[in-house]
């Protein structure tokens, strides 16, 4: 309506005229319909916050007064931006100022912080501008908030005495500590622990991978470079043992019916995990998926490949790993010592933060990892028959633990965290304790195949699954008293390797 009212009409006055008999009653309406309009179409959903934690407000502000939340790092804008909101709590103004009461623009609150999708919404200006004296008082503290929230996450904040929130960088082994164990430590892991030795040594890997590759591709069979991307045939599958069908399902046949009661009687890749795993002295070989759309990292960018050189996209900054080593190292060995969880170290790495320096060098170290992974995995058929293998049977367990979580459709009901995890855990528990019954009562299958005359060797029982389930009844009734049988496990498994 207000379009038309604009086109038909000639004058100025007019038009307004027009537009405003097209609003009627309900601008206020008409204005939050066009910005909701402009948050989809801009794909940013910020704006449909403010009505959603209008009742949480209070709830939050409480908490930011009691947690007194600390910074890890030198930047401090984030804190005064905290102080600030805390101080206009109270506050009914549509707009607060930066500046603060008689105090002097040297002193203004920097909001450099503040990302692209929040800014405009914040400040009213697309880009960060050093003009900006003042900002929308609501929009900033739901921004604020959602900082905390990341920050927190990141480690570049800090709540003290907290059990998961607190400084991590006192539960490090101190310097002394370090100097006296970490030689040591490099021999275990067969890595070299002084920064250039380790940066030297991580790029002549990731060199000598790389032109091997390079030099194998005329002759590997299963790996063709087209213009769309990397392109890995698929290999042929081993013959399986000719008893192994017969075996499996004899096995099938007689494995006696039990219930789970019975039964019972008787568990991202991120680059930065990748590199802390590296320093573990643990060789990650995760499923990949989506290969054409990873990037592989040179080790320096002046070198170029004739055949794979497509392959590759960035550079890895050596020099940053150089520089962070020693901490990085120092995270490894307090880990080691047991002076902080992975889970604590996972989290701060886990999350992106443009302040934690640590999170790039992990990151860095992570690209040439996997990219050296990688390489191996494209070139080597016998690699991607080993991952294949280990990561179905990952998928058979999953689908195992799927089918004995059959109560509420398999859905986890609770809310709270903690109460979901305890879900996760009995449910693994109990898929573990039917494996277990599984195993036991092939062993006894398999020794009563053996004595009636057929061979059961190794490469027999290794195309066995223990993740059986037609022999198992999941519903009806369930006794509380269960026979315990008095004859033991594992000398019965024992002699199955004879």
């Amino acid at each position: 309506m207000s379009r038309k009212a604009f086109q038909e009409d000639k004058t100025d006055k007019a038009r307004i005229a027009g537009i405003t008999a097209a609003l009627k009653e309900e601008p206020e309406q008409i204005l939050a319909e066009c910005d909701a309009h402009m948050a989809y179409a801009g794909n940013n959903y910020y704006p449909f916050l403010l009505p959603l934690c209008k009742i949480q407000r209070p709830l939050l502000f409480n908490c930011l007064e009691l947690i007194n939340v600390k910074s890890t790092t030198n930047d401090q804008s984030l804190i005064r931006a905290i102080h600030l909101i805390l101080e206009h709590r109270n506050s009914h103004k549509e707009m607060l100022s930066l500046v603060g009461d008689g105090s002097s623009r040297r002193n203004q609150i920097n909001i450099h912080w503040i990302p692209e999708k929040w800014r405009k919404l914040v400040t009213g200006k697309k880009v960060h501008d050093s003009s900006i004296h003042e900002v929308h008082r609501k929009y900033f503290e739901l921004c604020v908030f959602t900082h905390v929230m990341r920050e927190l996450k990141s480690g570049d904040l800090f709540v003290a005495e907290s059990e998961h929130y607190n400084d991590y960088r006192d539960q490090l082994i101190d310097w002394e500590t370090f100097e006296a164990q970490i030689s040591e430590y490099g021999e275990m892991v067969e890595l070299p622990t002084q920064p250039k030795a380790f940066v030297d040594n991580l790029k002549q890997q990731l060199i000598d991978t790389a032109h091997k590759i390079d030099s194998q591709y005329p002759g590997n069979e299963h790996l063709e470079m087209t213009s769309d991307g990397i392109v890995i045939r698929k290999h042929t599958k081993d013959n399986k043992p000719e008893a192994l069908s017969f075996v499996d399902q004899q096995v099938s046949e007689k494995l006696p019916t039990t219930n789970i009661m019975e039964a019972t009687a008787a568990l991202v890749i991120t680059m930065c995990r990748i590199g802390l795993a590296y320093l573990l002295g643990i060789n990650l070989m995760p499923r990949i998926r989506g290969l054409k759309k990873l990037i592989f990292f040179k080790p320096d960018k002046t070198i170029r490949y004739e055949h794979i050189n497509k392959l590759f996209g960035e550079s890895i900054n050596c020099r940053l790993i150089e520089t962070h080593l020693p901490d990085m190292l120092r995270i490894v060995l307090s880990i080691k010592a047991g002076k902080i969880t992975p889970s604590t170290i996972l989290r701060r790495l886990g999350t992106y933060s443009c302040k934690n320096k640590l999170y790039f060098a992990f990151r860095e170290l992570g690209r040439a990892v996997r990219t050296i992974f990688l390489l191996n995995y494209i070139g080597d058929v016998e690699l991607r028959k080993t991952i294949q293998a280990a990561t179905n049977k990952s998928d058979e367990f999953n689908n195992f633990t799927k089918w004995l979580f059959f109560d509420g459709e398999g859905i986890i009901a609770e809310n709270i965290q903690h109460e979901q995890r305890k879900v996760i855990r009995y449910n693994q528990l109990v898929a573990n304790l039917v494996i277990l019954h599984n195993v036991d009562a092939m062993t006894r299958v398999v020794k009563i195949l053996q004595k009636e005359g057929h061979p059961v060797d190794a490469e027999i029982l290794a195309g066995l699954s223990s993740y059986r389930t037609e022999h198992v009844n999941r519903l009806g009734d369930y006794r509380d008293s269960v026979i315990v049988h008095d004859f033991p496990i594992v000398p019965a498994l024992v002699s199955l390797q004879h």
